[in-house]
């Protein structure tokens, strides 16, 4: 079974995935998820394309008995030529330009003049080098490796001449302890509102404006619990609060609501049936 993940990690997860199905995307590939390994080890991430009658078939495969580690990666069935070579380096190097890696370098092993022109014409920077940790056989024709700037081993891959199969696999909970050093990804935790409530009245309220906030695209949070009011603003700070809407059952009787700039501190009372189109315009 995969292993839970959660938080921070959970989002990074999901963002990586996102960004390799868009990728895929640009370059025709299908995008196919199984929620688990049939063998009930972590899934092992594969989008494959493969030659048949000029169609394109990708899907994910979890068939490495000798698997590890939850990888990330793709196969390419029934091409032989440099030009498809090139394509699975430039793919998986994209990928990892996009969620955020810069300064990367394919060390490549290879015979293959064309597969290093291709690289050259499609901006991959890359090396000859016949140290790659995996090395040239009867039947492999090419190895390559993706490193990041501190020589981090962030993708692998091969062509398998008698199998027609080229292939590149990324430690993909290699990347997701990597991604909180790219710069890109260094996000304040903030909220856009956060509703504080105390008595009942107050709570029924809150839920049926957070949910009007919520669906109205505004990122908003609200006390779930019995906690002061000193308790409710420090964790509103806490989530980097833009506007604090302060309800008391006074105002309610009004028909009016307190809302408060997080920035400047200063509160004004908004007519209940405004208050979406007021937070709206003054975010």
């Amino acid at each position: 079974m995969q292993k839970e993940i959660m938080g921070t990690y959970a989002k990074y997860y999901n963002y990586i995935n996102r960004v390799f199905q868009t990728v895929c995307e640009y370059y025709n590939y299908d995008f196919i998820k199984l929620s688990q390994s049939d063998n009930g080890k972590e899934t092992f991430y594969k989008i494959f394309k493969e030659k048949n009658l000029n169609q394109v078939k990708f899907y994910f495969s979890n068939n490495n008995e000798s698997l590890k580690k939850e990888e990330l990666g793709i196969t390419v069935i029934g091409f032989a030529a440099p030009l498809i070579h090139t394509e699975a380096i430039s793919l998986t190097y994209r990928f990892l330009e996009e969620i955020g890696f810069s300064d990367l370098l394919v060390k490549v092993n290879t015979n293959s003049n064309e597969i290093l022109e291709h690289l050259n014409y499609l901006d991959v920077d890359y090396e000859l080098n016949d140290q790659t940790e995996k090395k040239l056989e009867d039947n492999i024709s090419m190895v390559f490796e993706i490193m990041s700037d501190n020589n981090e081993v962030l993708c692998q891959g091969e062509f398998d001449e008698k199998k027609e199969q080229i292939y590149s696999t990324i430690d993909l909970n290699l990347l997701m302890d990597l991604l909180p050093s790219i710069s890109n990804l260094k996000e304040e935790k903030r909220i856009d509102v956060y509703v504080t409530s105390k008595s009942e009245e107050e709570k029924l309220t809150a839920i049926r404006l957070v949910q009007d906030l919520r669906w109205s695209e505004i990122i908003t949070e609200m006390n779930y619990q019995e906690e002061e009011m000193e308790e409710q603003l420090k964790e509103a700070n806490d989530l980097n609060a833009r506007i604090i809407i302060k309800l008391n059952s006074e105002d309610l009787k009004k028909g009016l609501i307190t809302v408060q700039d997080n920035l400047t501190k200063e509160e004004t009372k908004v007519d209940e049936n405004e208050i979406l189109d007021y937070v709206i315009s003054n975010l």
